[in-house]
């Protein structure tokens, strides 16, 4: 299930409140912690990033010589 800017938001809320109880669309999902939450909130901020075509973690390697 990839999640939408709206849903994040209403994720981030429910976390801000301290509710474990989120209205999704229309499902309302009940998290078992607030540890939980924070995963979800996690794989949604990624789906959002991915749909906004912001990808990944950009890496960067630096390469050194005494040349």
């Amino acid at each position: 299930m990839a999640f939408s800017a709206k849903q994040l938001a209403a994720l981030e809320t429910a976390a801000a409140s301290g509710k474990l109880s989120v209205q999704l669309g229309d499902r309302r999902v009940q998290y078992q912690s607030l540890s939980d939450l924070l995963k979800a909130i996690e794989v949604a901020k990624r789906d959002v990033q991915t749909a906004a075509g912001m990808g990944g973690p950009v890496r960067r390697y630096v390469d050194f010589s005494r040349g």
